[in-house]
């Protein structure tokens, strides 16, 4: 059992990594340009598994050939733990200086 709960914290913790956070961030703008038409961009990506949360610094958010319809000191985004199922419901959204 202690192995367990140690792989599993071991895994979390490999999870938050910058190399693991920066392709999490390549996917996440690459399925949003895909899916929705959106360019996104940001000085960086924070998340937290725990929490079900991702943070922006910095986010600009366009249309192909268009300026930025939103820019913001900082974007938050709390989702309901159902994500982790494949269901995305937004519980909380914070921009700072919008």
């Amino acid at each position: 059992m202690a192995a367990t709960a140690t792989i599993a914290l071991a895994l979390l913790g490999a999870a938050h990594l910058p190399v693991v956070r920066a392709r999490a961030f390549d996917w996440a703008r690459a399925y949003a340009a895909q899916n929705f038409g959106i360019i996104v961009q940001a000085d960086d990506l924070a998340y937290n598994l725990l929490t079900a949360s991702v943070t922006l610094r910095n986010p600009s958010l366009s249309t192909a050939g268009e300026p930025p319809f939103l820019r913001a000191d900082s974007l938050r985004v709390a989702l309901d733990r159902d994500v982790l199922w494949g269901t995305v419901r937004i519980q909380r959204l914070d921009l700072v200086r919008p």
